[in-house]
Parts: structure tokens; sequence; C-alpha cells
């Protein structure tokens, strides 16, 4: 069956059959867009098949130079001096300073790292964060299990909103098989 849509505005239809008409317009045309939407994913499909390896063949090939050229600045690092770079007809290769990158120290562990910070109150202080934030989750799945009450939900200064949404599913069947709609 056909996923629920839900609608927020629409025509003006004034009869269950201009209301069956709309059902069937909308499938005539979902069905149009689905068809269109397989034949772009077929062509994305082709032109990725085609350029996929190629481009993965040049990557590699590029990593293979960069490796070789970064082997051969080492070697040559004596050569740059104190700029720590050479100009080249084709770019530049040098050395620079990194931003820099945290590490433990040998036989330290994050988690050791933590118990040593928690455990001295004026580097917890800097160097500790902790993240607080509404867990909506637990509140929805204790008011729909009735062990919180709504009004203690509004003390909160939340509420469970569950309005009404209009929806409608199209059959998956061809039109000549689906029977009329009665008046009513």
């Amino acid at each position: 069956m056909a996923p629920r849509v839900n609608v927020e505005e629409g025509p003006s239809l004034t009869s269950w059959e201009l209301a069956d008409a709309a059902l069937g317009h909308i499938r005539e045309h979902t069905a149009i867009a689905d068809k269109l939407e397989a034949e772009k994913e077929l062509l994305i499909k082709e032109v990725k098949d085609k350029y996929d390896g190629r481009i993965k063949e040049r990557r590699a090939s590029a990593a293979t130079c960069a490796k070789a050229l970064a082997e051969f600045a080492e070697v040559h690092r004596t050569e740059f001096g104190a700029i720590k770079s050479r100009q080249l007809s084709n770019g530049v290769i040098g050395f620079r300073q990194g931003t820099g990158t945290l590490e433990t120290l040998k036989k330290m562990t994050w988690a050791k790292v933590l118990l040593t910070i928690k455990a001295s109150r004026a580097w917890a202080a800097k160097y500790l964060r902790v993240k607080e934030e509404v867990n909506r989750a637990a509140i929805l799945d204790a008011l729909r299990g009735g062990t919180l009450k709504p009004a203690d939900a509004q003390k909160m200064g939340v509420y469970m909103d569950q309005s009404e949404a209009f929806f409608y599913e199209i059959n998956a069947e061809p039109a000549a098989t689906i029977p009329a709609a009665k008046a009513g």
C-alpha cells in the first residue's frame, strides 16, 4: 500500500466523485514522477559507472606521486633552508608547522586523563565540559505511558501536541478494479 500523505491545503472539491477523481489524478502523476525518478537514477548510475573507475585510478596515481614527492622532500630536507619551501615550475613543496593535536602520554588513556582532570577542581572547571539538554523522548514516552501527567508536563512548560491532520492513501491497483465511490 502507498504511504499516507498529510495535506495542508488543496483545491475545493464539491462531491465524492471529484474527490475520487482527485485521487486518480494524484495516482497518475505520482506514477509518472516515480518513473521519471527511476530513469534519473538509472542515468546517474550509468554516469557513475562510466567515470568512477577512471577517477579512482587518477586519484590513486596522484596519491602515489604525492607519496614519492614527500619522500623526496624528506631526503632533501636540508636543501630547503630557512624558508622550508621551494618553488618549482608546477607548484611549491615544503614543510610547515602543524596546528597541533592533543595526544596522550605513553601508558595513559583518555579515560585516565579524564579521571586525573576530575580529581583537580581547578582543572575540572577549566577542562571538562558537560552538555545538558532536555530529554524530549523520555518526556513523550512518560506522557504516552501515563507515568507523567499532562498537568505535570505543563508545569515543566511543555505539552504533547496530538492534533489531527488530513491524509490520503492512493490505491496501487489500476483504476478499472477500484469500485465506484458511493454518493454520500
